[in-house]
């Protein structure tokens, strides 16, 4: 009989302390990072990038396309940023800057932390990667 243990709590889908969805994401095929990873060696071999050629899109664009690994993409990556999140906006006087900007490829989830310990009056910019393109020959 298999059963969890209080080990198993970081791999435990629901935990909010678990890594569930980023080892998912990185584990199991048909994910998208799974055949990219794999593909690691042609990567450095050739220099192109293993998942664009296996998928013939970009990451993003996959995403974009299958919701399902879109949701435990943001999912794994809250869970990675989550507990350093308030140490990180703990550490420095994020008041003291004008505009503070939140670059990245998932949801914002860890952004409203930032938003309950920084003074109001600070400005606040959030661009997520979810929604990027491969600029035009025209923009650069």
């Amino acid at each position: 009989m298999f059963a969890n243990t209080p080990a198993s709590a970081c791999i435990r889908k629901g935990d909010p302390t678990s890594y569930w969805a980023i080892a998912r994401l990185i584990l199991s095929r048909g994910e998208g990072q799974y055949e990219a990873w794999a593909g690691l060696r042609d990567n450095i071999g050739t220099g192109k990038i293993a998942f664009d050629r296996i998928y013939s899109e970009n990451y993003w664009q996959f995403l974009q396309r299958n919701p399902a690994q879109s949701a435990i993409f943001n999912e794994g990556m809250r869970s990675l940023s989550a507990p350093m999140t308030s140490a990180v906006t703990a550490a420095y006087d994020w008041g003291r800057f004008p505009l503070i900007a939140d670059i990245g490829g998932g949801i914002g989830a860890n952004w409203s932390i930032f938003l309950m310990r920084i003074p109001p009056a600070a400005g606040f910019y959030s661009i997520s990667l979810m929604s990027w393109r491969e600029p035009s020959p025209m923009t650069g």
